[in-house]
């Protein structure tokens, strides 16, 4: 874990930043050497693929019963 003061941060922001997100690290921004500020990287969440499309379709009249007509791919 890094740290600086907050004028260095101030004229540095860009590149602070991208140092927290490629070294995947926390930086603890400082002003008269005491603990100020903090900047982490986000946590990214696992992208599920199950239940992703969980309740996006509807259900539009019977699916149980037969239907009445018939299909020519059964011929």
């Amino acid at each position: 874990m890094e740290s600086c003061q907050v004028s260095e941060f101030k004229a540095h922001c860009l590149e602070w930043v991208k140092k927290v997100h490629d070294q995947h690290q926390e930086v603890i921004i400082t002003k008269r050497n005491v603990p100020y500020a903090r900047v982490v990287p986000i946590e990214e969440e696992p992208y599920e693929i199950y239940g992703c499309m969980e309740g996006t379709g509807t259900i539009l009249g019977d699916v149980i019963s037969p239907i009445e007509e018939k299909w020519d791919a059964c011929s």
